[in-house]
């Protein structure tokens, strides 16, 4: 599946899915979720999802 696709998929761009995949960008709750669906991931990544807004206060 490429990025395309997958961003397709879960109704988000295809440079979101970039800066995920080179760890430029924390996933939301949302995002971590609607990829462990689309992936089949069974929790896996639905679990890294977390609160973007402690990323940015800690910086």
């Amino acid at each position: 599946m490429t990025l395309r696709q997958l961003g397709v998929a879960v109704s988000y761009g295809k440079s979101l899915l970039h800066q995920l995949e080179t760890g430029r960008t924390r996933p939301t709750v949302d995002v971590a979720t609607r990829l462990d669906d689309a992936l089949a991931a069974g929790g896996a990544l639905a679990a890294l999802g977390g609160d973007t807004g402690a990323v940015a206060a800690s910086t």
